[in-house]
C-alpha cells in the first residue's frame, strides 16, 4: 500500500532542497533570542569597529577586520556564559 502510494506521487522523485537541514522559522515568539542576540552583537560589532578607528587610528580593512574577530570572540564567550549558566541551573534544581 505504501509502495503504491509512493509511486502514484509525481512530486516523489523531487529532491527536498531542505532534506538535513535544521530550519527554524525567523519570526515568531520562539525567534526572539536570535533576534535579540543579532542586535546585541551587531551594535557590538558597530561600536568595535568605530572604537578601532577612533582610539587606534585604523584603516577601515583593520578595523572591519578587528571588530568581526572581536565580535565571534565575544559571541564565543556569551555561548560559553549561556552554557555554563544552564549546567548551573541544571545542578541547583
Amino acid at each position: 500500500m505504501v509502495a503504491a502510494l509512493a509511486v502514484a506521487d509525481p512530486g516523489a522523485d523531487v529532491p527536498d532542497p531542505c532534506a538535513g537541514q535544521d530550519y527554524r522559522p525567523i519570526y515568531g515568539v520562539h525567534s526572539i533570542d536570535f533576534w535579540a542576540t543579532l542586535l546585541e552583537f551587531g551594535g557590538l560589532g558597530v561600536y568595535l569597529f568605530f572604537a578601532s578607528r577612533t582610539f587606534y587610528g585604523d584603516k577601515l580593512p583593520a578595523g572591519l577586520a578587528k571588530a568581526v574577530v572581536l565580535t565571534f570572540c565575544g559571541f564565543g564567550l556569551f555561548d560559553v556564559y549561556r552554557l555554563l549558566l544552564f549546567f548551573t541551573v541544571l545542578y541547583s534544581t
